[in-house]
């Protein structure tokens, strides 16, 4: 995958934030970190997208005729956020 097409697979990442940037920061119920700490959507997408494993994994699932690239970067664009931690929730920190 050239680096070109890494950056539009973040940029899609970057639009669903952009969609959602409330939700897209809130603790992830369940996806606690080394820390205790719940880890956000923006954080899970941008850890996944700085590894070489993912694109690996990406353009295998291309391959295999799972779908195109461009399918790929619309269902990116297109991710909702997880659900956020309920304590969250009840805080009023949702939308």
């Amino acid at each position: 995958m050239t680096p070109r097409d890494k950056q539009r697979v973040r940029d899609a990442f970057q639009k669903a934030f952009d969609r959602d940037p409330v939700a897209a920061d809130l603790p992830i119920a369940g996806w606690q970190g080394r820390e205790g700490v719940a880890h956000t959507s923006r954080e899970l997408f941008t850890l996944a997208t700085s590894s070489e494993e993912f694109f690996d994994r990406l353009e295998q699932k291309i391959e295999a005729g799972e779908g195109t690239f461009e399918t790929f970067l619309k269902e990116f664009e297109n991710t909702r956020m997880p659900v956020a931690d309920r304590k969250a929730r009840r805080a009023g920190r949702t939308p």
